[in-house]
């Protein structure tokens, strides 16, 4: 495939289009063409200032698929979290059509294949003054394609895996096309996110008993359910129920992390 088909094919979302060899951040570079562009595509393969939740580095060496959408959807701000969601479920889709693999969701924004971390998304979105209408929202996607040239550093070679096992331009920009593809179908509708059944449906959590820190306590719990706004329908040794909207998730040892 050569640039000028590359070119041709992403640019049939009509978005505007940048591509880089080395950003600093995609999501950075988005969101400062948010001063200028309606909607964008900013694509790198590789990132030196790469970032995860809660303001994480995010390993972003040449061997992933590092890429951001500008967008400016019709949608609340309690509904934020939609996009991130359709996000993960854009990123299996795309997983499945271009491999054999079966990836599975690790709630709220991570793709896991066979329990290791293949892709990390992050949303950052922005509000208007009144804080009732969403500005702009900048969706980040960070996929670990192929395997790094000197291997994943020690301290997360146990939890992180590639999607594909040799370097190929064709399938780097195919995943991005097929991601940014899917996540568009689902992007009218994002506010009545049809697509909860399908995330429930690839989430591994569902039953799985988790760890994690509220209100400054460790507490235990089990996964019953994911609901409508995407929460985590927890149910504790007690018997109580409760519903977490967003937080740190340790899984039965503690060796995977959101």
């Amino acid at each position: 495939m050569n640039k000028e088909d590359i070119f041709k094919k992403l640019s049939s979302f009509g978005l505007e289009l940048q591509i880089f060899d080395i950003l600093e951040s995609t999501n950075k570079t988005a969101k400062e063409l948010s001063f200028e562009k309606e909607q964008a595509l900013v694509i790198a393969k590789e990132q030196t200032g790469g970032r995860g939740r809660l303001g994480r580095s995010f390993y972003s060496p040449e061997g992933g698929a590092y890429f951001s959408l500008l967008l400016r959807p019709e949608l609340s701000p309690q509904k934020t979290l939609n996009i991130t969601t359709a996000a993960a479920v854009a990123v299996c889709r795309a997983i499945e059509k271009l491999s054999n693999k079966n990836p599975q969701i690790k709630w709220v924004n991570d793709v896991f294949i066979k329990g290791k971390k293949v892709c990390g998304i992050l949303c950052e979105s922005a509000f208007s003054r009144e804080g009732t209408k969403m500005d702009y929202a900048v969706l980040g996607i960070g996929a670990n394609l192929f395997p790094p040239e000197h291997g994943f550093p020690e301290d997360i070679k146990h939890i992180a895996d590639s999607i594909f096992e040799k370097p190929s331009e064709e399938l780097y920009f195919d995943f991005i096309f097929e991601t940014v593809n899917e996540f568009l179908k689902m992007y009218n509708s994002l506010e009545k996110a049809d697509f909860l059944e399908e995330y429930k449906e690839r989430s591994f959590l569902i039953g799985k008993e988790i760890s994690f820190i509220k209100n400054g306590q460790n507490k235990t719990a089990t996964v019953l359910d994911i609901e409508k706004s995407f929460g985590l329908v927890v149910k504790y040794k007690d018997g109580s129920v409760e519903t977490l909207a967003t937080g740190e998730v340790t899984i039965g040892s503690g060796n995977i992390k959101t």
